[in-house]
């Protein structure tokens, strides 16, 4: 790299290799659907939800119903614990919206004819860069317009010493099949 990341790339000639010759570049599609992997995730937030319904319910039932310092206590106590229920329901709901949501803002993608670079931009700038390898596992998955590339880009041993296969994925494109292709030709030129 030629100069620090500070933002997401709009030119990618700064930061790929002289030897490269970018063949792709682009981001997630802001999609706001609500996709089948978030399901599990709404499942696990109908508890937390009625939790603080039930807490919060309960409280203002307490000081609706207040004859002392005692059900003041308990009301505002019950009241108050519906917060952190509320908020990680919530949390659980609209989390995975929202990072889909924004993704297309905070991500970008560029294909050379040797490498794959992932730009990011949430907490702080950060470029990744994985050789495209011609033997690696290559997968395409859509939902309905949309799809994911992903690349083995390796393996590596985790904390318990067992090989996880590590990959690189270009989620959210509208041309995923045609990232696909050109992934495929990029591997068969370099065998």
């Amino acid at each position: 790299m030629t100069q620090p990341l500070t933002g997401l790339p709009n030119d990618w000639t700064d930061w790929i290799g002289p030897d490269e010759a970018l063949q792709w570049q682009g981001a997630p599609h802001p999609d706001t659907r609500l996709r089948l992997s978030h399901v599990p995730l709404v499942i696990i937030a109908v508890p937390f939800l009625i939790g603080a319904f039930v807490f919060a319910a309960t409280g203002l039932r307490w000081l609706s119903k207040m004859t002392g310092w005692q059900d003041l206590g308990l009301g505002l106590l019950m009241a108050s614990l519906s917060v952190p229920f509320f908020g990680i329901g919530i949390g659980l709901v609209a989390g995975p919206h929202l990072a889909t949501r924004l993704a297309y803002r905070r991500v970008r993608y560029a294909i050379t004819d040797r490498r794959i670079y992932v730009a990011t931009n949430w907490w702080q700038p950060k470029l990744t860069s994985h050789a495209i390898a011609a033997d690696a596992v290559l997968d395409l998955a859509t939902n309905g317009p949309f799809g994911m590339v992903s690349l083995q880009v390796g393996q590596e041993r985790d904390s318990e010493g067992d090989v996880v296969t590590k990959d690189v994925n270009l989620t959210g494109l509208a041309d995923a099949t045609a990232v696909y292709h050109l992934l495929q030709r990029l591997q068969k030129d370099l065998a």
